[in-house]
C-alpha cells in the first residue's frame, strides 16, 4: 500500500496548532503535561496528550485530526459515533458512560514466531477502544474495538463483555475478559493480523494451584510483564518487606471490604495491588490473589479489502501459523483457479480424493482458511466458483442450502452433483432419483420432470446430466409433456430436450459409424495381413503370374 508520510510539523501551522491546544484544553507552558503529534500518514495524524507522571496513565487522552487539526468523525456503529474528539450516542435511550482511546495499528516483523521489537512501522489505520459503563446496576461493562481504515471506515469491530461468575476450565466464579491488539506483517496492508487474549480470573484455590502454582521467580517477572496493569504497581508499588504483619492485616481488611471508607486512617493504608510481592514462597496468600490469571491467545486475520458484518473467528494459537495462512493469502489471486493433481473423483466417480466442507468454516486450501462459506460466497464469488468446480472442494448440500439460490450456487451444485448417479426416467410420473455422496443429493430430488423444468435452471440441469450420459429419458416421456404443456416456455424446454435426445442420438449413431468404419478397415488389413503371412510361410509369391 502507497502510504504518503509527512512530519506533524511541516503539516500543521502554529495558528492551527494554537487552535488545537485550545481544544484540547492542553497548557504548553505547564511542564507536568506532554502534547505528542505523530506523523501524518495519507493526511491523519494521531495527537496524545496528556500528565508526565506515569501515575496518571488512565489521563493520556488520543485524537485523529486531519491536516487542518480538526478532530475527524467515524460512524462506529449504529449506536455510537466518534465526533469532535468525543464519543456520541445515537440512541437517545442510551444511558451509558463511554470512555475512548484510539491507538495506531502498526506493522510489526516477526522472526522465528517472536516479533523484532526495532522494526515496528506506523501505518495508516487505526483502532479506537471504546468501554462502556451501564448505569444500571449489575449490567457487566463492555469493551469495544473498531478498526478504522484509511478512508476512516470501519472494516472491524469485536464485542468483549467483562463479566464475573463464569465458568472456565471446570472453574466456577471466574471473571473472563478479553484482550485484543491488531498489526500487520506484510507492506501490502491487504490482511491485518489480531491477537485474542483470554484472561481469566479466579478466586478458587484448584485454579490457582492448577494453573499457577510452581511457577519460577522468573516466571512471576515474565507475568507481570504480561499485564499492562501490574506492570504499573510493579514500578510504583510499595515493597512487601515495608509492610509489618499488623499493617498487612489492614491492608487484607480493607481488601475484603471490612473497613469504614469514612475512617481516618482508611486512605493511609495501601491497597494491596500497590503491595509488590516477591514471592518467595509460592503459597503466600495473597499469590492468588494478584496471579491468578491464565492466558489463552488466538490469532486471526481481518480482510482489509472488504468490510465484514462480522469478522472471521480466531483459528489458531500459533502465530507462525498466521503467517503461512497470511502468505498464503497474498499469493493467490482472487482470479486464480484452484487445481490440485491427483484430486478429485476417480474414474467411474466412486470415490472423491480432496476436501469436504465439514462446517461453515473452510479449512483448505490454505488461502481461504477461516473464511466462513457465506464470506467467500459475499465477497468472494469468484474464488468461490474456481473452488467449486466438483474437484478442488466438496460442499455438502446442507451447507449449500445456508446460500440463496443463485445461478453460482447452482453451478456449484450442478457441478458436483453430475458425479452422482441416476435412475432412468421411463414415465411421466416417475421423480428424478439420485444416489448420495458425500452429503450430497440431487438439488431436484423427488421432482418430476415438468416439476424440474419449472424451477430456475432446471432444464439446464437437466441438459448437462442428459449430455454427459448421467441421466436418461425415454423419449415418450417428453413428447407426452410437450403436448400436455401449459404454455410457450414449457414447450420450449420440452424442445430444448428433445433435441438434446436427438443430438445425442445423431453422435452416438455417427460414433458407431466411425467404430463401424475403423472396424471394417481394421478387419481388411488384417485380411491381408493373413494373407500375406500365408504367402510368406509358403514361399509362394513365385508362383503368381
Amino acid at each position: 500500500m502507497n502510504e504518503i508520510r509527512k512530519p506533524f510539523s511541516e503539516v500543521i501551522t502554529e495558528e492551527k496548532m494554537d487552535n488545537l491546544y485550545r481544544r484540547l484544553a492542553y497548557d504548553k507552558d505547564d511542564n507536568d503535561t506532554f502534547f505528542e503529534g505523530n506523523d501524518f500518514i495519507n493526511g491523519l495524524a494521531l495527537v496524545k496528550s496528556g500528565v508526565r507522571d506515569a501515575y496518571y496513565f488512565d489521563d493520556e487522552v488520543s485524537y485523529i485530526v486531519d491536516t487542518e487539526g480538526k478532530f475527524v468523525d467515524i460512524s462506529l456503529d449504529k449506536n455510537i459515533k466518534y465526533s469532535n474528539g468525543e464519543i456520541v450516542t445515537l440512541d437517545e435511550s442510551d444511558r451509558g458512560s463511554y470512555f475512548f482511546k484510539v491507538e495506531r495499528i502498526w506493522e510489526r516483523k516477526f522472526e522465528n514466531n517472536k516479533e523484532v521489537e526495532c522494526c515496528r512501522i506506523e501505518t495508516s489505520f487505526f483502532v479506537i477502544k471504546v468501554k462502556r459503563y451501564s448505569n444500571r446496576r449489575n449490567e457487566a461493562a463492555v469493551d469495544l474495538s473498531y478498526v478504522i481504515n484509511s478512508k476512516l471506515e470501519v472494516i472491524a469491530s469485536f464485542s468483549d463483555t467483562n463479566t464475573w461468575g463464569n465458568e472456565f476450565d471446570g472453574y466456577k466464579n471466574v471473571n473472563i475478559y478479553t484482550e485484543r491488539d491488531f498489526y500487520f506483517i506484510d507492506k501490502r496492508r491487504d490482511f491485518m493480523v489480531f491477537s485474542q487474549r483470554l484472561v481469566a480470573n479466579s478466586e478458587d484455590n484448584g485454579f490457582y494451584e492448577r494453573h499457577m502454582y510452581g511457577l519460577e521467580p522468573n516466571e512471576f517477572e515474565d507475568l507481570m510483564q504480561e499485564d499492562e496493569l501490574f506492570s504499573f504497581v510493579y514500578d510504583n508499588s510499595i515493597e512487601e518487606e515495608e509492610i509489618d504483619d499488623e499493617l498487612m492485616q489492614k491492608v487484607v481488611a480493607k481488601y475484603n471490604g471490612e473497613l469504614d471508607e469514612n475512617d481516618d486512617e482508611y486512605d493511609d493504608i495501601p491497597y494491596l495491588e500497590d503491595i509488590d510481592f516477591f514471592f518467595e514462597d509460592t503459597k503466600n496468600e495473597f499469590y492468588k490473589d494478584v496471579f491468578t490469571k491464565i492466558y489463552k491467545t488466538l490469532y486471526g486475520i481481518i480482510d482489509c479489502n472488504e468490510k465484514a458484518a462480522q469478522q472471521l473467528l480466531p483459528f489458531t494459537d500459533k502465530m507462525s501459523k498466521v503467517s503461512n495462512l497470511l502468505w498464503a493469502r497474498l499469493y493467490t489471486n482472487k482470479d486464480i483457479e484452484f487445481r490440485l493433481l491427483n484430486y478429485g473423483w476417480d474414474p467411474g466417480d466412486i470415490r472423491y480424493r480432496g476436501y469436504v466442507l465439514q462446517n461453515k468454516f473452510f479449512e483448505y486450501p490454505s488461502y481461504v482458511k477461516g473464511f466462513t462459506l457465506k464470506y467467500l460466497y459475499k465477497y468472494y464469488p469468484k474464488q468461490l466458483e474456481n473452488l467449486g468446480n466438483g474437484y478442488s472442494v466438496l460442499i455438502p448440500n446442507k451447507l449449500l442450502d445456508t446460500l440463496e439460490d443463485s445461478e453460482l450456487t447452482r453451478k456449484i451444485r450442478l457441478n458436483q452433483e453430475v458425479h452422482l448417479t441416476f435412475s432412468d426416467i421411463c414415465s411421466v410420473a416417475a421423480p428424478l432419483k439420485s444416489s448420495e455422496k458425500y452429503g450430497i443429493v440431487s438439488s431436484f430430488q423427488g421432482k418430476t420432470i415438468d416439476e424440474i423444468v419449472y424451477c430456475k435452471g432446471g432444464t439446464k440441469y437437466l441438459v448437462k446430466l442428459l449430455e454427459l450420459g448421467k441421466l436418461k429419458v425415454e423419449k415418450s416421456v417428453l413428447l407426452d409433456l410437450r403436448a400436455k404443456a401449459l404454455n410457450d416456455i414449457e414447450e420450449k424446454c420440452y424442445n430444448i430436450l428433445l433435441d438434446v435426445i436427438e443430438d445425442i442420438k445423431w453422435k452416438q449413431s455417427k460414433y458407431d459409424d466411425m467404430i463401424q468404419k475403423e472396424l471394417d478397415e481394421y478387419n481388411i488389413r488384417e485380411v491381408n495381413r493373413e494373407f500375406n503371412d500365408m504367402m510368406n510361410d509358403m514361399d509362394a509369391w513365385g508362383n503368381i503370374d
